[in-house]
């Protein structure tokens, strides 16, 4: 941790007695934090096993008249430990291979892409942005501030996405599992006629009368109905210029690059799209197992 960021985190503890067990917002120190501490997705974990740190052995100097010692420390560190279960569950295998599915489909390189939902540690977006795409990253909160974001080339929208949001400016609008948003990205971009590809999640799913085995099929009679040029490949919706067993070749394709370190880079052209070649049968985490 640099000095700097010491004597900021001291300064606050000396200007600021913790009267009330809310009275300190970690979520908001550590926005402050990570203008000084972090520039890049490598800095993260150190600089939050750095912040957790401090807290541990400073604590004890916070002046707290109204409520008890053990309270102070008990909402504080849940805190904490709540910005590292976050960030920990974004850095995710699923996420960075939803981030290299996309960054195949793009239309084009050094694409504009808006990525909804993002989370309060936007890895899908960060990860977009480290292979040269122009990364918009739109959720109602984030962990990082804006300009710690900004040095890792992600520009920051604190909003929802809902159907006001306009999406004109952008060559590709994704998210993986959106949940509200969902419905809006295919309405908005239909009328905007942007490509746009979407993981599905049961979040605000349809409610069907006729039960059916999958998640993904209750929401494909409304989505349809929004943009009937959509196409499904189980969890995914797009109206990208690929077919869906394109889709599930890129998709097969990265998810076997894991247990595949010799596959070389891939990025189909739009002009002559490519089936690629699987030499493995696709292997799924619980997660992905889940999904399906």
């Amino acid at each position: 941790m640099k000095n700097i960021t010491k004597e900021f985190l001291m300064q606050y503890i000396e200007r600021h007695p913790y009267k009330e067990a809310l009275d300190y917002d970690m979520y908001r120190i550590f926005q402050y934090y990570s203008t000084l501490e972090i520039k890049s997705d490598n800095d993260i974990i150190r600089a939050i096993e750095d912040f957790k740190r401090f807290w541990q052995e400073n604590l004890p100097l916070v002046k707290c008249e109204k409520t008890s010692r053990l309270l102070l420390e008990s909402s504080v560190m849940q805190e904490i430990n709540q910005i590292t279960q976050t960030v920990l569950n974004a850095r995710s295998v699923p996420v960075e291979q939803f981030a290299n599915i996309v960054d195949i489909l793009t239309p084009a390189k050094h694409s504009s892409i808006f990525d909804v939902g993002s989370g309060k540690y936007p890895y899908s977006s960060i990860m977009l942005a480290e292979k040269n795409n122009i990364v918009t990253s739109i959720d109602r909160s984030f962990y990082l501030s804006n300009k710690s974001l900004e040095r890792m080339k992600v520009k920051v929208v604190n909003a929802y996405f809902d159907d006001t949001t306009p999406v004109g400016n952008y060559d590709f609008v994704v998210g993986r599992f959106p949940c509200s948003a969902i419905e809006h990205i295919v309405g908005n971009c239909k009328k905007s006629n942007k490509p746009y590809f979407i993981q599905l999640c049961p979040c605000n799913a349809p409610v069907l009368e006729n039960k059916t085995k999958f998640f993904w099929q209750r929401w494909q009679a409304l989505l349809s109905s929004l943009d009937p040029n959509i196409q499904f490949f189980h969890n995914y919706a797009f109206n990208i210029d690929a077919t869906p067993q394109q889709v599930e070749s890129v998709i097969k394709q990265i998810r076997n690059r894991r247990y595949m370190s010799s596959t070389p880079p891939l990025r189909p052209s739009y002009e002559a799209k490519k089936q690629f070649i699987v030499k493995q049968p696709p292997t799924y985490s619980y997660e992905e197992r889940m999904e399906k």
